[in-house]
Formats: structure tokens, sequence, C-alpha cells
């Protein structure tokens, strides 16, 4: 079980740690058997989804200003890069994964 930002992030994830676990264990490849994600967030999906958009911009644009701006720009753009932070990290992980496999 993986939780995750997004669907495909959680089933990347989830795949990677299934390959990890087979190539530690038995020095094999993991074959998925089942895998289901499904949304598991607070708000409404659609919502969820915009509110991590707008997230990220925040971050990205908010982190260019930063390195790149002048003084008015890097203050600026610092605030906007803590405040997607910070909406990153309060809406939280909004996907679970769930996935059986075998090593094979």
């Amino acid at each position: 079980v993986v939780t995750s930002d997004d669907e495909e992030g959680g089933q990347r994830n989830a795949i990677n740690q299934a390959n990890h676990f087979c190539e530690e264990r038995y020095e094999k490849v993991a074959a998925v058997e089942t895998e289901k994600t499904k949304y598991i967030g607070d708000m409404d999906e659609e919502n969820y989804r915009a509110t991590k958009r707008t997230a990220k911009v925040l971050q990205q644009g908010g982190t260019s200003a930063w390195v790149f701006g002048g003084k008015k720009e890097k203050n600026a753009g610092r605030v906007a890069s803590g405040a997607g932070s910070l909406l990153n990290t309060a809406t939280g992980k909004g996907y679970r994964t769930m996935m059986t496999f075998k090593c094979i």
C-alpha cells in the first residue's frame, strides 16, 4: 500500500518498491498481479487536483523569482514558494495504491 499526490506517482512508487523487494530478497523482478488506485482525499477530487496544480505553480514560480529576481522579486518569490509548499503539505496525499505481486 502506497499513498501519493497523484495516481501515476503511486503506481510508479508501488512497482519500484515491489521490484526492490524482489531484487533484494530473491534476485528476481516483480510481476504485478493486481493493482488498484483510489482517491482517498477529504475534498472533491477535482478540487484536490486543482489545489495541487496551484501549489506546484506557486512553488516553481516563487522559486524562480527568488533565485533570479531583484530584491523585491526575491522577497515575493520566497513568500510564493513558501505558500506553495504549505498548500501542498496541507492538501496531503490524496491517492492510495494497493498492489499484489509475485517475484519471478
